[in-house]
C-alpha cells in the first residue's frame, strides 16, 4: 500500500503551469518527491529507470521516441535525462498538437547530451525544493510570508574552506566537484542582492553556497544530535541553510527570488526576499534568543542604507529556532521557523508580546532539537 501523499507547495505551481504550457519540467535533487508530486496530476507515466523496461525504452528513445510519448495526457516522463532525445520529440509533438498540459518531465540531473532545443515557448520550468517544515507537519503555519509582504512597512552562510580543512584538493579539482554537485541539484547557490544604496559602500557579488537540504550536510558529516548540540557554530550554519531552503520554497508561490546581502563594511543579511513588484524583506537567522537584538540592529541598519527607489521595504525579520512570533517595538518581526508558511488563514499579529510588540503564535514544539532531527530521520540518520 502506497504511503499517504503529503500535499506539496509545488502542487499548485504545477497545476498552474500545466494550464498554459505544453510541458512542465520539474527539476530537483533526488528524493525531493518530484515523481510523487507529478503522479498526482499525470494521467499516464513512463519510468525510464524501471529495470524491467529500461533497456527496451532506451532503445526506442534512439529509434522511435514518439512511441514512448503515447499515453493519456498529461504524460509523466520520469528521469528524462536518461533519454534526452525525448525532450526534442516532446517539443515536436507539442508543436503538432498545440494546446497545453501534454507532458510532465522530471529530472534530478542535467543530461550528458543536451537537447537541440532549449524548450523556450514550449516548456515551463519548475524548481522543486525538499520538504519545508510546513509541508512535513513540523510548522504550525500560522505566520504567513505572503502577509509579511502585504503588511504595512511600520507594522552566516554555509562556508567550505579548503584551507581550514587542510584539504589537498586543488582549486581546479574543487571546482569540478562543485560543478558536479550543482548539476545533480545538490548545491543551490544564493545570489547576492545588490541594491542602490544611499551611501557609497561596496557590495559583495559573491553567492553563498547551500546544500539544497541541510540534512545532506548532516549525513556527510556523520553527525548525531548530540554532536551538533556540542558544536553550535556548525549547528548555526545548518539552521541557516534550513531557513534558506524553506524561504525559497515559500517564496516560489509568489514568483519571488531569494538573495543574500553582504557589503565591505561587514553588514549582512542572511536572506533577502524580493517579489516581482520590487518590494523586499530581509531576514537574519539566529539560533540563540540572545542574538535577536544583534540581528534586529543589523537589519535596521541595512534598511537605513537602501535607496527606496529600488523598491519598498515590506518587513524586517529575525528567524529563530523556537519560541514566540511577535513584532518588536522597533518594527522588526521575530519569527520561529516552525511558525512560518507561505500562506495562513488567521489574521497576522494579535495580543501583546515581548518588548510591547503584538504576540502572534507559539511555534510548533518539535522536541529538544526542534528542527534538524526530523530532517535527520527523513534521511535515515538513525
Amino acid at each position: 500500500m502506497a504511503a499517504e501523499y503529503l500535499p506539496r507547495i509545488a502542487d499548485e505551481l504545477l497545476e498552474k503551469r500545466l494550464s498554459y504550457a505544453g510541458a512542465v519540467l520539474i527539476r530537483s535533487a533526488k528524493w525531493c518527491g518530484k515523481t510523487r508530486t507529478a503522479e498526482q496530476q499525470a494521467k499516464s507515466a513512463l519510468y525510464l529507470q524501471d529495470p524491467d523496461t529500461r533497456a527496451s525504452n532506451l532503445e526506442l528513445a534512439e529509434t522511435k521516441p514518439s512511441i514512448l510519448l503515447r499515453g493519456d495526457k498529461p504524460r509523466l516522463i520520469d528521469e528524462w535525462q536518461d533519454a534526452p532525445q525525448l525532450w526534442d520529440a516532446a517539443r515536436f509533438a507539442i508543436n503538432r498538437a498545440y494546446g497545453h498540459g501534454h507532458y510532465i518531465f522530471t529530472g534530478s540531473a542535467t543530461p550528458g547530451k543536451r537537447p537541440s532545443h532549449s524548450g523556450t515557448g514550449r516548456f515551463s520550468f519548475l524548481t522543486m525544493y525538499p520538504m519545508a517544515l510546513s509541508e512535513s507537519g513540523e510548522s504550525t503555519g500560522e505566520v504567513s510570508l505572503s502577509e509579511l509582504f502585504d503588511a504595512p512597512a511600520d507594522l552566516k552562510r554555509m562556508r567550505l574552506s579548503i584551507t581550514q580543512r587542510k584539504s589537498e584538493l586543488s582549486r581546479t579539482t574543487f571546482g569540478e566537484y562543485v560543478g558536479a554537485l550543482r548539476r545533480l541539484y545538490v548545491f543551490d547557490d544564493l545570489e547576492a542582492w545588490r541594491p542602490s544604496l544611499r551611501a557609497r559602500s561596496r557590495v559583495s557579488a559573491t553567492p553563498t553556497r547551500h546544500f539544497v537540504d541541510p540534512s545532506l550536510a548532516v549525513t556527510a558529516l556523520g553527525a548525531t544530535p548530540d554532536m551538533l548540540l556540542a558544536d553550535m557554530p556548525t549547528l548555526g550554519l545548518l539552521f541557516e541553510s534550513l531557513c534558506v531552503r524553506d524561504l525559497r520554497a515559500y517564496l516560489s508561490t509568489m514568483g519571488g527570488e531569494l538573495y543574500h546581502y553582504h557589503d565591505m563594511t561587514g553588514l549582512e543579511a542572511d536572506a533577502v526576499a524580493v517579489v516581482p513588484d520590487g518590494r523586499w524583506g530581509a531576514f537574519e537567522v539566529k539560533t540563540s534568543p540572545r542574538a535577536v537584538d544583534d540581528g534586529a540592529a543589523a537589519l535596521l541598519k541595512l534598511a537605513s542604507k537602501v535607496d527606496e527607489s529600488v523598491g519598498r521595504m515590506a518587513f524586517l525579520a529575525v528567524v529563530t529556532a523556537s519560541g514566540y512570533a511577535y513584532r518588536r517595538g522597533d518594527g522588526v518581526y521575530v519569527i520561529p521557523i516552525s511558525c512560518l508558511a507561505p500562506q495562513q488563514a488567521r489574521p497576522l499579529l494579535h495580543g501583546q508580546g515581548p518588548r510591547g510588540g503584538p504576540l502572534v503564535f507559539r511555534s510548533q514544539n518539535l522536541g529538544t532539537v526542534p528542527w534538524f532531527w526530523p530532517l535527520g530521520l527523513r534521511y535515515h540518520l538513525t
